[in-house]
């Protein structure tokens, strides 16, 4: 056998070793809140190495700069994050990975097996909004992994928002799991376009949990980051035990990927690197979903399935738009409000109420019984600092609602109705030191919102 037919046979068993590993023996991601004391401490260990690195050079490679920045600055990484697209959870996807190798590379044996642990959003926290890990309570985190831990290095960026409503699940998982299940272009997005999922969840939790988070400038500044998009990424690999999406643009480039981690040489840098969790990358995820609700449940309201989020509609919203539509005739009792091209000023984050509601009843966005009787769904906008091409500024939300929930609307009959927009700003791009909106002509003038019209499902 020649010497290069011998390297060929070594390269490919190498190779299925490789393969045969990850799938024999996958690290395990679990909640942050199930980690035991020693799995806490050795993961914000590693955090605490790859921040080092960053003092002397903030961009040396694979250290926490370096791994903040593939996500928060374009310019140095061909073009950064990848939002509004379905490359959006393939990228977010080999981001992670990114970031996991480095911590455990960072100070092996101690980091050897760190995972990133995930934040289960979809479950009531821990702490008063948070995993108790991320509040910086020292007293909290000793009594729920009992021993007292410094927690100071995974603390949550200060904002006024994160522990102002009752402690309840941001997106419960029967909401959560309903959006992994819908078809393949409303889970994955389009080329053009995010998904329902991306938009309605992701750009709305960004923006409300605010702080670094409200801008892909400064998102993964936040440690919490990375446990967030985290359970992003469980969803899917929760939706891929049982469905097997064609995921588009399988041979499309990654955005700054490079094909070396901190420990493998073949890492993710296309699509087609990271559709399959275990067998490509090493990976899977401890987790048990929340019980299925009953089939027969009765349909309910925007504010009886998102309570944390109606509550913030009670708040006085910075703009509001109103707009008057022909009633509906709904298909079995369905239909579907369409709010086309909404553009809002590139550097506002935002969540918009959307009510529909009979003319002749005045908009009130403070009364308990209005919201509870015509809220019928939510847009949002994530604050981008650097939009660019195919990365477009105007949006499609298309809001289902079915009037055996809203029977105060269904009694309206053939009334004239009013679609009611109201606008809440819940950061300005720039991250934690400038928090306040636009002036509100300035929010007037540069929010535009096309067209909104009922469709048949």
């Amino acid at each position: 056998m020649t010497l290069i037919k011998r390297s060929l046979v070594i390269l490919v068993a190498l190779c299925w070793a490789i393969t045969s590993t990850y799938a024999a023996d996958p690290r395990v991601r679990k909640s942050i809140d199930d980690l035991t004391a020693d799995e806490l401490e050795a993961y914000i260990h590693a955090v605490q190495k790859i921040r080092e690195k960053s003092i002397t050079d903030p961009f040396v490679q694979f250290s926490y700069a370096h791994m903040a920045g593939l996500h928060n600055i374009p310019a140095l990484f061909n073009g950064a994050c990848m939002h509004h697209s379905y490359h959006f959870l393939a990228w977010h996807r080999a981001h992670l990975i990114n970031y996991e190798d480095a911590l455990r590379a960072s100070d092996p044996p101690r980091t050897a097996n760190v995972t990133i642990p995930y934040w289960n959003w979809a479950k009531k926290p821990t702490g008063k909004r948070y995993p108790v890990a991320f509040e910086n309570d020292a007293a909290a985190v000793a009594t729920h992994y009992g021993r007292r831990i410094d927690p100071s290095l995974l603390s949550v960026l200060a904002n006024s928002m994160r522990n102002s409503d009752e402690s309840l699940p941001w997106f419960p998982w029967s909401e959560v799991s309903e959006y992994a299940q819908r078809a393949s272009a409303a889970f994955l997005g389009t080329a053009a376009d995010g998904s329902d999922f991306e938009k309605d969840i992701h750009d709305t939790m960004h923006g409300f949990v605010g702080g670094a988070l409200c801008c892909p400038s400064s998102a993964s500044d936040d440690v919490i980051f990375w446990s967030f998009h985290s359970f992003f990424d469980l969803v899917w690999w929760w939706r891929q035990q049982s469905i097997n999406d064609t995921i588009p643009c399988q041979n499309c480039t990654l955005n700054g990927m490079r094909p070396q981690t901190a420990l493998r040489q073949d890492g993710p840098t296309m699509v087609k690197d990271v559709t399959k969790a275990e067998e490509q990358l090493g990976f899977t995820y401890q987790f048990t979903p929340e019980p299925p609700l009953p089939v027969a449940i009765a349909p309910r309201s925007y504010s009886e399935r998102l309570p944390v989020l109606a509550n913030l509609a009670l708040r006085k919203p910075d703009l509001v738009r109103a707009f008057e539509i022909a009633p509906p005739r709904p298909a079995a009792g369905k239909f579907i409000l369409a709010v086309e091209q909404v553009a809002a000023p590139i550097d506002v984050a935002y969540i918009a109420f959307v009510y529909v509601h009979p003319k002749a009843q005045p908009f009130d966005a403070a009364d308990v019984n209005f919201r509870n009787n015509y809220l019928v769904g939510h847009v949002s906008r994530w604050a981008s600092s650097h939009a660019r091409e195919g990365h477009p500024d105007d949006r499609e939300y298309l809001i289902p609602v079915d009037l055996s929930a809203y029977p105060a609307l269904s009694a309206a009959g053939n009334a004239p109705l009013t679609v009611t927009i109201a606008i809440h700003v819940q950061a300005k791009a720039g991250g934690p030191s400038r928090l306040t909106a636009q002036s509100p002509v300035d929010l007037d003038r540069n929010t535009k919102i096309g067209s909104v019209g009922i469709r048949t499902p």
